[in-house]
Parts: structure tokens; sequence; C-alpha cells
């Protein structure tokens, strides 16, 4: 798979929108290497999301969660709370939890989200405390970790709180997912139609040729059990996969006029249709 890469010769400063909230890092740096945080806007409504989950066990359809473009891990930790506590308020055994598969083409950044280890900003810690009163997913607070390339203070300025500890995760939780390097198409072809499937591609298919969108929504409409769910991200309504100009300055420019990228239109053109009781701004796909 070929990923388009903002410019590594340019010496301005850019932004890696991956997550839409993500740290400011200097040019060079190639896409999905940076710091995202927990607690954000994902634009997906979490109990309809556990609830699409549970209902696929109870189908026994299988369900497994898959995640494209892992960063440090923070979304996984995100949607993987809001599920594990779903189970222990319900008294379900947590054996019955789906496998969390994520990937990410940075094997840099998957270490850093196999250790379990992340900056938490203080807006981030009360949004966990005031979601999962009844139980503790992060412990041992440390000083914050200055990964190569963040930018904590334009961080802090973004999302308006100061990121200034960094908290492990449950080790217990964390053996529960699997984090590994591998990359969208890759991932997508060895996809088999036994269970039902949660796919986060969120804000992901832009960084790629829009060959590669194509391909990689084919291999989703063949390979994928009806049923299954996927995410993707606002930033993928737009067009600017292009490799001959920066992605930050098109969206600046032109946040609107884009037309759509393909790996949206095979979704919601093929088998899928919006799932609009999950997702806010109809970005979750249900395949029937």
């Amino acid at each position: 798979m070929n990923v388009l890469h903002i410019s590594s010769n340019s010496t301005k400063r850019q932004v890696a929108p991956t997550f839409r909230d993500c740290a400011i890092r200097e040019s060079g740096e190639k896409l999905a290497t940076h710091l995202s945080y927990v607690g954000r806007d994902l634009c997906v409504n979490r109990e309809m999301l556990n609830k699409a989950a549970v209902d696929m066990l109870i189908a026994d359809k299988g369900c497994e969660y898959l995640f494209c473009g892992c960063s440090d891990g923070s979304e996984i930790f995100d949607v993987f709370m809001s599920l594990v506590y779903s189970f222990f308020e319900n008294k379900v055994p947590f054996s019955y939890l789906p496998k969390f598969r994520a990937f990410d083409c940075s094997p840099k950044m998957v270490n850093i989200a196999k250790n379990g280890r992340i900056n938490i900003s203080t807006t981030g810690m009360n949004y966990i405390k005031s979601s999962y009163p009844k139980f503790n997913f992060f412990r041992d607070e440390r000083d914050v970790i200055h990964h190569e390339g963040d930018n904590i203070k334009e961080l802090e300025q973004k999302i308006g709180s100061k990121v200034e500890h960094s908290y492990q995760f449950q080790p217990k939780l964390l053996e529960k997912i699997e984090f590994y390097t591998g990359n969208m198409l890759q991932e997508f072809s060895k996809i088999s139609s036994d269970i039902c499937r949660i796919i986060f591609c969120r804000n992901v298919a832009r960084y790629n040729s829009k060959e590669d969108q194509l391909n990689a929504a084919k291999l989703l409409d063949k390979n994928l059990k009806s049923e299954s769910l996927v995410v993707v991200g606002y930033y993928d309504k737009y067009n600017i996969a292009d490799e001959n100009n920066s992605i930050i300055e098109d969206l600046r420019k032109n946040p609107n006029s884009a037309p759509r990228l393909p790996f949206v239109e095979e979704l919601s053109n093929g088998c899928f249709r919006p799932d609009k009781l999950i997702s806010r701004d109809g970005l979750v796909y249900k395949k029937y």
C-alpha cells in the first residue's frame, strides 16, 4: 500500500490531523506518528456501539473490533473502556469481551500503544473518572512522556487543558488488546466472513491513493460478514489525498469544496448504509 506522506522536504510546521484532535509536530515526521488524547469526540454513540457488539454476541455471530492507525492507543482505550464498563455494570464476565486488534504502519507508535502508558490531559482524566466512577482503568500517575516530535504546549492550547501526567493502563486489561504493525490493504484482505466485525477506519483512507481507497472498500464489501460496522472519520469526507499539495493547506483553504473520497463513496453506494443511531454525523456504515 502506498501511503502518502506530508512533504518531508518542507521546513514549515505542519499538523497531522488523523484523529481531528492531535499534537502539533515539526515537519519531517511521517503521518500516523503523533500524540492523540483520551476523551475527544469520536462522533459515535458509545452506548449504541456497545449494544451493537452485544447484539452480535447474543445472536452468536461473534464480534471483533479492528482499529486502523492505532497511534498511541488512546482511541482504542477509549472505545474499550466503554465496552468493559458496560460489561462491568451488567455483571457480564470479561471472558465474553470481543477481541480487540489494532494496527499502525509505525512500529514506534505500536510500541507506545503496547506499553500502555500514555499522556492524559486534566480534561481527559476528569472525563474518565466521571464516565467510569466505579472502575480504575488507569493507575500509576507519573510525569508526562515527551515523545520525539510531540509539541505538548501547542496540544494544550488546542484542547484547552493541561497535559502534565502519564498513566498506565491496567495490565490485565491491556492483555486483551493486540497491537501490531500492519497496513490497511493487507489487513482488509485477511478479513473473513466467519464473524461480525466493528472496524474503526477513522481518517485513515485520506492518506492513501484513490486506487488504494477503492481497493480497501472493495475488500470490505467482499469479505465482511453482514451486520458488521465500519466507522470512518469526519475528514474522510474530503478528497485531499494529493501528494503534490499540502493536505493541511487544502483543508484550511477549501474545507467544504472537495468531493468525497472514493473510499466513502464505495461504502455508501455498495452494501453499506449509514446507521444514524450510532453516529451523530452519519459516518458509521452497516453491511446488510
